[in-house]
């Protein structure tokens, strides 16, 4: 009976979502039901050039080759059928000159081109007719196909869609979408790689191998090196094959040969890398690469959202750990925050002013050399000049990106006043991209978070620029929580005569300085200071010339010390000063100034007459308090026989 092709659809039926060879095996039957002498082949051009496929055969049926058909992947009509769509026949003629059959080839026209070519081979040769029935045949495999690709790509967009909503974190949502890419793309491990700090590092990994694959990469890949940075940086997918036996290889690195690589992320930035691997029996089709790569933005917006997500986490950690931050401690954790979070961040800093006529002061840095910004202000034209010339973008605090070449940024930096005594970090003459960000607390910019990328000059897009934003408006508000904090604590340790620290202040500062003097081993003195002359100045000329007496010593103290040094008012007429890494002779030279200074305040016709009293950790006490005892013993020494200035330190 004649074979009808509309009554006797060899794909009816057929899910679109089942196994790949499927659809192979319903077009085998189809060919042995009509012709049971033909055999069938499959041939697949890939990244690694043509290679013929197992089609499954039927158990009942033969599955070996012709002796007298040729190998497909050395005929250059196959090759052909590849570039030109359109059905081949041919003799096979022996090198006796005999005909030993009839090879009929048929483009598999899918998704982007030809992308499988069908050898159908008999002995007898193939008339009009059954030429045509092929071409249906051809034409009803490239339809299932292409069904089957574009249900698979919109299962598996749909599932990496949902991902943020069932996996929490990068890393798992990372590892999850790995998980569905691999066995739908046929590969035998997937890694994706994130861009952190100028280097890549393995954010998920799955298959054989793996483990080991982490710890080789554990330090990241250095910004530029390899194959995944190439393809970060220029944002094209690329295939490799024998990765092993490139130049641009990391070395000892436990992967399969075949690798492909996928950018993800948006167009005017690429965060993350995905990497596929294949062995060498079983490279990638051309249709699991198209796969990827449909697929790919799905994974990206997983991964960004997920990211959203972390901010705004580590702001909610940093606000809940608010109350217990020191105003000093919560400076670099706002930065790393932000450099953590922010895409394409390299290194960056943070710049704070302690009111709106104050110059900008760094406050913490992040990837440069530990006080490389130490000591330099930026006043704040000079501020409002770097961050936008000639613009009144200054009072709408958004974040601006500038992108300088060369060194530039460096000269910039130096006309904004960016200067300290041993120069600024060479680094900053490396910059490609910097982000910048205003900081506005009651109106006015109380600081600036500066992030820089000397990888790229495109690092920082527009997901980069919508989470700094995201990080200011949290900044703002935790820095303005901090500060009115941190004023009230101030006040609460400040005397509010001299503006020195109190007696509690003075305690809390003296703890502080003897740990960190343990710590380094390195010494510590107090001296204990009693101004004699003072309630003749009260009883003679009133409490206000008291006052300002007292005023004028404390100024004559904090003229006469180290920067780093700590003058308190311990109460009364009493003071004390906090002299750290010096000892015992160190510490009598300070008394001696400490004397001169204080003996030169004159209020009205009285001079004030200073009695001191020094001690020196470790070697005349080990606590706070056994410091002061002596201190003060050796004051109360000194006031008994004022005119032997030996006995300050005695």
């Amino acid at each position: 009976m004649e074979w009808r092709w509309n009554k006797e659809h060899p794909f009816e039926g057929l899910p679109a979502d089942g196994r790949r060879d499927d659809v192979w095996e319903r077009a085998q039957r189809a060919l042995t039901r009509r012709w049971p002498d033909a055999w069938m082949d499959v041939v697949v051009d890939g990244p690694t050039g043509m290679r013929a496929v197992d089609p499954r055969p039927l158990p009942e049926r033969d599955a070996a080759a012709p002796a007298w058909l040729p190998d497909a992947t050395d005929g250059p009509a196959v090759a052909r059928c590849f570039r030109d769509p359109v059905m081949q026949v041919h003799d096979v003629i022996d090198a006796a000159g005999t005909v030993r059959g009839q090879v009929a080839i048929l483009p598999i026209v899918c998704t982007g081109g030809v992308r499988k070519v069908v050898r159908v081979a008999r002995q007898e040769a193939w008339s009009k007719a059954e030429r045509a029935k092929l071409r249906d045949l051809a034409q009803g495999i490239a339809a299932r196909l292409r069904e089957r690709q574009a249900t698979a790509t919109a299962r598996l967009t749909a599932t990496l869609s949902d991902l943020p909503a069932v996996a929490e974190g990068s890393e798992e949502v990372a590892a999850a979408a790995l998980a569905h890419l691999v066995p739908a793309a046929g590969a035998s491990s997937g890694a994706i790689l994130v861009d952190r700090g100028g280097r890549l590092h393995v954010l998920a990994d799955v298959g054989e191998g793996a483990d080991e694959r982490r710890e080789v990469l554990a330090d990241g890949i250095p910004r530029g090196q390899g194959f995944a940075w190439r393809v970060l940086l220029h944002g094209r997918p690329e295939f490799v094959a024998s990765y092993a036996e490139s130049d641009a290889a990391v070395p000892d690195l436990p992967i399969d040969p075949h690798l492909s690589l996928v950018p993800l992320g948006r167009r005017d930035a690429h965060r993350w890398v995905l990497v596929l691997a294949y062995p060498e029996s079983a490279p990638p089709f051309d249709g699991d690469l198209a796969l990827v790569r449909a697929v790919a933005p799905a994974v990206a917006t997983a991964l960004e959202l997920t990211a959203t997500t972390e901010v705004d986490d580590r702001l909610v950690s940093l606000q809940e750990r608010l109350p217990d931050l020191p105003l000093s401690a919560l400076h670099p954790l706002l930065l790393e925050t932000a450099a953590i979070s922010v895409p394409g961040t390299d290194s960056g800093s943070l710049l704070v002013r302690d009111d709106e006529d104050a110059p900008f002061a760094f406050r913490a840095t992040w990837g440069y050399e530990q006080g490389t910004l130490d000591g330099v202000h930026v006043a704040d034209a000079d501020a409002r000049a770097w961050y936008a010339p000639g613009t009144e973008a200054w009072g709408d605090a958004a974040p601006r990106v500038l992108r300088p070449e060369g060194d530039r940024y460096l000269a910039m930096a130096r006309r904004a006043g960016l200067r300290r005594p041993h120069g600024l970090d060479p680094s900053l003459a490396r910059v490609r991209a910097d982000l910048t960000v205003p900081v506005r607390i009651d109106g006015a910019v109380r600081a600036l978070l500066v992030l820089h990328s000397v990888t790229r000059a495109d690092a920082f897009g527009r997901d980069s620029v919508r989470i700094a934003r995201q990080w200011s408006l949290t900044a703002s508000a935790l820095l303005r929580v901090a500060l009115d904090r941190d004023r009230v604590r101030q006040q609460a340790i400040t005397d509010a005569l001299t503006g020195l620290l109190n007696r509690r202040g003075a305690e809390l500062e003296l703890n502080r300085a003897l740990a960190r003097a343990a710590r380094a081993g390195q010494p510590l003195s107090v001296a204990s200071i009693d101004l004699g002359g003072f309630k003749e100045i009260n009883d003679v000329s009133g409490h206000a010339a008291g006052d300002r007496a007292l005023r004028s010593a404390a100024r004559a103290l904090d003229g006469a010390v180290r920067a780093g040094d700590v003058v308190a008012r311990w109460g009364g007429d009493e003071f004390l000063v906090l002299l750290p890494q010096q000892g015992d002779g160190d510490a009598g030279r300070t008394a001696k100034r400490l004397i001169d200074a204080l003996e030169s305040v004159q209020e009205g016709s009285h001079r004030l007459v200073a009695h001191v009293g020094t001690a020196s950790f470790p070697a005349d006490a080990r606590t706070g308090h056994d410091l002061l005892r002596v201190a003060d013993r050796r004051m109360y020494l000194h006031k008994r026989s004022p005119d032997d200035r030996r006995v300050a330190c005695a």
